[in-house]
């Protein structure tokens, strides 16, 4: 016997893929793994996180002072007189 088409059975029992809860997960895993990826993208080529340890910008930047820099900025605008230039030491 053919069930109606009205029939309220569900073709897979609770629990199983392609259940509410597991779409639910599989999303929310989803979605964070593309977060973390993001993040690591933005934090190494578009902006960069650094701490001020000592007195040697004094009058420019404070000791303890944490500043974020913007890595695009000198390839698309020329650096210029009295802007703080971030660089990376050439003997490491």
């Amino acid at each position: 016997m053919i069930p109606p088409d009205n029939a309220t059975h569900s073709a897979r029992p609770p629990g199983r893929v392609g259940s509410p809860a597991f779409k639910f997960v599989r999303d929310f895993v989803v979605i964070v793994v593309v977060a973390i990826l993001i993040s690591a993208l933005l934090k190494t080529f578009v902006v960069r996180s650094f701490y001020i340890p000592s007195s040697s910008m004094e009058s420019t930047l404070q000791v303890n002072d944490r500043n974020i820099v913007n890595e695009l900025v000198p390839n698309l605008i020329p650096i210029e007189h009295g802007d703080v230039v971030v660089f990376t030491d050439p003997a490491n």
